[in-house]
């Protein structure tokens, strides 16, 4: 693979070429051909690898509410990007995240106690039965086997990562 000179890779990201999500969509954009002065005029071919949504709610606005409950053996941290600032959930305690935005992603975290490193979680989410309720549920998973988020698009879907 060649390597990027520091005012391609900066005209990349300046032309919106390079993007980085938060979240469970990833997109890689790559120039479509590089010359020794630079980018040519052919543009840009976005590779976009979308994964299967794990739930979808059924909206009636660009709204939604998120029931978090935490199944886990300890308390976790979590927020919403961009609505909360980082909370603390005690294990068995459960919350009722109301009128979020959409797009959103809930970032989880939680630190084993013993050797302080992150863990990560068996994230279940469902629909709820009434419109724009996601129901969310945090287990605990294998060490270094599981997620930390989970991200709702415009259109309903839910992905966690």
């Amino acid at each position: 693979m060649e390597k990027l000179s520091f005012q391609t890779l900066r005209y990349l990201w300046l032309a919106g070429g390079i993007c980085f999500t938060v979240g469970a969509i990833p997109a890689i954009a790559v120039p479509s051909s590089l010359t020794d002065t630079g980018l040519t005029d052919t543009g840009f071919q976005i590779a976009q690898v979308l994964p299967e949504p794990q739930a979808t709610l059924k909206l009636t606005g660009f709204r939604a509410t998120v029931n978090l409950s935490n199944q886990t053996d300890r308390p976790i941290s979590y927020a919403v990007v961009g609505e909360t600032a980082p909370r603390s959930l005690e294990k068995g305690a459960s919350v009722m995240l109301q009128n979020l935005r959409l797009p959103s992603s809930l970032l989880l975290r939680a630190n084993d106690d013993s050797t302080s490193e992150r863990l990560f979680f068996n994230i279940g989410v469902a629909a709820g039965d009434t419109a724009g309720v996601l129901n969310v549920t945090v287990k605990d998973a294998n060490p270094n086997d599981g997620n930390t988020s989970v991200y709702l698009d415009t259109n309903g879907k839910v992905y966690v990562d």
